[in-house]
């Protein structure tokens, strides 16, 4: 089970343990070894907050989600994540399964996309019936893909279609 985190979480989170440190630096409470060894450790913790921060805001911006495709009976949705790929690497994909009211969610499938991103939006995802989620990846027999079975309380089927050239 894993949460949605948002970017703006990241950066929020980021931006808060970065006043923290600054706030250790600028300590003007404490006295003597205490103080320089609170101003040490704060900014020793500057630098990788504010890289890790970067990572987590640049990580955000190299993925895509589609608009949630709901149910029939309107309690499960389901949404393509795509991870974009650069020029000598392909796009990844995980499909991901949750309750309509809950934040958190079980992946359906996680594989490489090798069609074009327009293709890995909502045509690939299908509800045969409120608890039974289709889905439809690119074949591709260089790339594995992992189709679950159960995607928590939902059956996930998994068609494999004729990757686009």
């Amino acid at each position: 089970m894993e949460l949605l985190w948002p970017g703006w979480i990241s950066f929020a989170l980021g931006l808060a343990m970065f006043a923290g440190c600054i706030s250790l630096i600028r300590l003007k409470m404490a006295r003597g070894r205490l103080r320089s060894t609170l101003k040490a450790t704060g900014w020793l913790c500057i630098l990788p907050i504010s890289l890790a921060t970067i990572l987590l805001l640049l990580m955000q911006g190299c993925e895509e989600h589609s608009d949630p495709v709901r149910s029939p009976d309107g309690r499960r949705v389901a949404r393509t994540l795509v991870h974009v790929g650069s020029a000598l690497d392909a796009n990844y994909a995980t499909v991901i399964v949750r309750r309509s009211w809950s934040p958190t969610w079980k992946v359906a499938y996680d594989g490489v996309w090798s069609g074009e991103l327009e293709s890995s939006r909502l045509s690939h995802l299908r509800w045969i019936a409120p608890d039974q989620l289709e889905i439809a990846y690119p074949d591709d027999p260089s790339h594995v893909e992992d189709c679950k079975s159960q995607a928590g309380d939902v059956r996930v089927v998994c068609r494999p279609v004729q990757a686009e050239r």
